[in-house]
This record gives structure tokens, C-alpha cells and sequence, in this order.
């Protein structure tokens, strides 16, 4: 068995803005990917996905 992920949001924060690690999630399985921008390390890259449900599998 697998999950199946949806992206649902992309944007940008800054490096000290920390709100995209919020654990409220109404129940659903979330994932955020943080990583640094190439060409400002000032700047965050920020990806949330949710859970996709009713997959029919």
C-alpha cells in the first residue's frame, strides 16, 4: 500500500518565518517540504501536499 499526495500550495517566506511547520491539519496526512532558494539564501521555498483521499484502491 501507497499514499497518493496532492500539491496544494508553493510559495516563498522568509529564512526566519517558521509558520509553514503548523501541525494543524483537520486530520488530514500533510507534508512540507522546505528547502533554500539558489539564488537568495534568504529566501525559503516553501511546498505543502495533502493526503489524497477516495483514491479507489
Amino acid at each position: 500500500m501507497f499514499l497518493e499526495y496532492e500539491v496544494y500550495d508553493v510559495y516563498k517566506s522568509t529564512q526566519d518565518d517558521i509558520s509553514c511547520t503548523n501541525q494543524e491539519t483537520n486530520s488530514l496526512k500533510v507534508i512540507t517540504l522546505v528547502t533554500c532558494d539558489n539564488f537568495d539564501n534568504n529566501k525559503r521555498d516553501i511546498v505543502k501536499a495533502k493526503e489524497k483521499l477516495n483514491q479507489g484502491k
